[in-house]
């Protein structure tokens, strides 16, 4: 099933089909998460940018 998925892209798009599936995995990945900064009782989410290697994984 995937060398005949790997196939129709090749044929549709010409490029290396592993090369596309590595592209949508880096863009599914996600740019921005949320962290928890404060002490003892007060705790409040704040928005953080996400590292390559944490994308990837995460997708």
């Amino acid at each position: 099933i995937v060398k005949h998925a790997f196939e129709i892209i090749h044929l549709l798009t010409g490029e290396n089909p592993l090369q596309v599936l590595m592209t949508a995995i880096i863009n599914s990945g996600p740019r921005e998460d949320s962290t928890r900064i404060g002490h003892a009782g007060t705790v409040r989410r704040q928005a953080v940018d996400v590292s390559p290697l944490r994308r990837v994984n995460q997708a």
